[in-house]
């Protein structure tokens, strides 16, 4: 296992790979936490939490380890600070929030949801109110956060998803109502509860299916 990269700082940006166009370099993970989790969860459950050769899981996942999708879910997953390893790496990594978070540690989600710098800055912007309605909360992410018009409305699509995804929003008629600090509180609560629950006779070893979801 590897540890956590370092500060907000030191996160690098990821370009798309391999095109002769005018490249989109984006600040924040292009993926929600829902679509990368399936990745991390194959490293931990077919390869035993180990580093996992980069060809391998992109057949585990039934995707092409060429294509421009596959790479922007290694950088999203990156950005997250789940994995480490790009696809000039011969194999991806989890860090130590990458296992907690492959094993169901909802904590690990939350903080996954608030690595992102403009993730956590646009939720401690909103808290305690409601997120804006779309042309306004795209407005202010590309005012106040530096994200290109261009790409605004994808990054708040990301935003409201993993805020509904890990209780950093709860939505009331149509609006999102952020609480960071209520999400920190009812996750802890929860694995907490867990914690101290009795654990459950161990079953007999069976056959399983594949856990590990198509993208």
């Amino acid at each position: 296992m590897v540890e956590n990269a370092g500060g907000m700082g030191s996160r690098p940006e990821f370009p798309d790979p391999g095109s002769t166009r005018t490249r989109l370099v984006r600040k924040y993970p292009r993926h929600t936490l829902e679509v990368v989790l399936p990745m991390v969860e194959a490293i931990y459950q077919e390869n035993a939490g180990q580093p996992y050769d980069r060809i391998y899981l992109a057949k585990s996942l039934d995707i092409s380890p060429q294509s421009s999708n596959y790479t922007m879910l290694l950088n999203s997953s990156a950005m997250y600070g789940l994995t480490q390893g790009g696809y000039r790496d011969s194999v991806i990594s989890l860090t130590d929030r990458g296992e907690m978070a492959a094993s169901g540690d909802q904590v690990a989600k939350l903080d996954a949801a608030l690595e992102p710098e403009v993730f956590s800055r646009f939720y401690d912007f909103i808290d305690p109110k409601s997120i804006p309605e779309n042309q306004h909360a795209c407005r202010l992410l590309e005012v106040q956060f530096g994200v290109r018009p261009e790409l605004s409305a994808e990054c708040l699509h990301v935003i409201k998803q993993n805020a509904l995804s890990t209780g950093i929003a709860i939505k009331v008629g149509n609006a999102l109502y952020v609480n960071v600090e209520a999400a920190k509180s009812r996750t802890k609560e929860l694995y907490s509860e867990k914690a101290t629950k009795p654990a459950n006779k161990v079953k007999e070893p069976g056959i399983t299916s594949d856990t590990s979801a198509e993208l």
